[in-house]
């Protein structure tokens, strides 16, 4: 159906009416003599570069694969060989990415849905995370060649555009110019005005959030998401700097207890009054949503949303992990390290490294250093500087309110921008905490790992970093 050559000069594979596959040419004079239509498939969202260097300013990928299936007259399933799948890239599609069917009369139709390759489980092609187009297929004569586009629009994900029994038509002809790329949610965009010490630029695009890969408590159903460039901390924020912001009180954080016997919860809070060499570098853990709010506003930034964090934990890629697909090694962030009484889930890094006493969140070392054990992989090296512990070491609060899937904020739209959950769901007063900390296990490292926590309490596992947005004045 789609050529895999690089110019596109010949169609590989082609579906026919009697279902059976064939070659054909755009050449007219290799051309099958019998009737024949040539479709076109065109979009404008962004799809692989085969460029062995990516552009970095490029809009990164959001579909890679194409299913395409041809219908008889009538019929609710395609014939039996009048089913392929592909490989989309960027330079086939900008070539005239296009296919073959060879039929003699009218009723045919065809079924485009494009979609991500990684997104697809047991359950087959997610509807919510696809683009789905069926169209009808004009009459073929006898003799001759004619032609048309499809064109597969990316603010039609989620929303099929024709169906079987009401397919959409064809334009006439080939594409004047091939829109792949185009769309406008999915460009990057840089930020506005220079970060500030110890922040980083985070650039406008799009991702999907969500799935089932996403985490043990992911927003199931996925969505495209785009958001605004933002400026976002490198790091979690820390136990000196909350104590500089005055902002200490008993409803915003609890101290540590002094101990170290990990017998009960604020043995693992970092919090102390007065500096302590040994804690101050590390990330201020029990503060609640409030204080981390109250020090973000001070700061003249706000705490992170869910997508903003989730953005970054996927490596902008919608990936489970920063770093991409593979899971987790105790070398990769920090996990698996719930030392002492309370904690009765599986400690794996604790064991394998043999450690014995209280554990908890560790500072961060040097900024300047990418690779950085033990976490030699839990960071995104952006343009301006590196991201930390998005996948490990601390949980974070995020300024949404919790809602789950069918709840108001995260239902029914397709396309979301810069979404923010204001209003309080089925879980009460509750915001929510997203990402892994010291004490998890894999999974809970994932990009969409998230926890209701209750507004007015404070987590051992739990605490920040601020955000601030970029976007150009308009």
């Amino acid at each position: 159906m789609i050529s895999n050559e690089p110019r596109m000069r010949i169609a590989t594979l082609c579906a026919t009416a009697a279902c059976a596959t064939s070659c054909g040419s755009s050449d007219p004079e290799l051309l099958p003599p019998a009737g024949h239509l040539v479709v076109y498939v065109d979009t404008d969202a962004p799809v692989p570069s085969e460029d062995p260097v990516p552009d970095p300013t490029a809009p990164l990928p959001l579909f890679d694969r194409l299913l395409v299936e041809i219908f008889r007259p009538a019929e609710t399933e395609p014939c039996q060989g009048c089913s392929r799948e592909f490989d989309i890239t960027e330079q086939l599609l900008r070539a005239g990415g296009s296919f073959v069917i060879q039929h003699t009369g009218s009723g045919l139709r065809a079924r485009f849905r494009m979609f991500r390759i990684a997104d697809v489980l047991d359950e087959g092609i997610p509807v919510d995370a696809s683009i789905d187009v069926v169209a009808a297929l004009p009459t073929i004569g006898e003799e001759g060649s004619i032609s048309g586009t499809v064109f597969l629009p990316t603010d039609s994900v989620g929303r099929p555009l024709g169906s079987l029994d009401s397919p959409i038509d064809l334009a006439p002809g080939a594409p004047t110019a091939a829109h792949v790329g185009t769309w406008p949610g999915a460009q990057r965009v840089p930020c506005a005005g220079a970060a500030r010490a110890g922040e980083v630029c985070v650039p406008g695009g799009a991702f999907w959030m969500g799935g089932v890969d996403a985490g043990r408590n992911p927003l199931l159903r996925r969505r495209l998401v785009v958001l605004s460039p933002y400026f976002l901390d490198a790091g979690e924020a820390t136990v000196s700097a909350f104590r500089a912001s005055g902002l200490a009180t008993p409803l915003t954080v609890v101290p540590w207890s002094g101990s170290t016997a990990g017998t009960v919860n604020v043995d693992y809070c970092t919090f102390t009054h007065e500096p302590d060499p040994a804690r101050d570098a590390l990330p201020v853990t029990c503060v609640s949503w409030a204080g981390a709010k109250a020090f973000c506003e001070g700061r003249g930034a706000e705490l992170p949303t869910e997508a903003e964090l989730e953005f970054v934990a996927g490596g902008l890629r919608s990936t489970p992990y920063p770093w991409g697909r593979d899971e987790p090694t105790c070398d990769d962030a920090i996990w698996g390290r719930g030392v002492g009484a309370i904690w009765t889930a599986p400690t794996p890094c604790a064991e394998k490294l043999g450690l014995g006493t209280l554990e908890g969140p560790l500072t961060l070392g040097d900024p300047g250093a990418t690779a950085q054990p033990p976490r030699k992989r839990d960071f995104l090296l952006l343009e301006s500087g590196a991201l930390f512990d998005l996948a490990g070491n601390a949980s974070e609060w995020s300024l949404d309110h919790y809602q789950v899937d069918d709840e108001p904020c995260w239902s029914p739209a397709n396309i979301y921008a810069d979404p923010v959950c204001a209003t309080e769901g089925s879980a009460g007063p509750s915001h929510t905490m997203r990402g892994g900390s010291f004490v998890s296990v894999g999974m809970e490292l994932r990009r969409g790992e998230r926890t209701a926590g209750e507004t007015g309490k404070a987590y051992p596992v739990t605490g920040f970093r601020c955000a601030r947005k970029a976007a150009a004045e308009p």
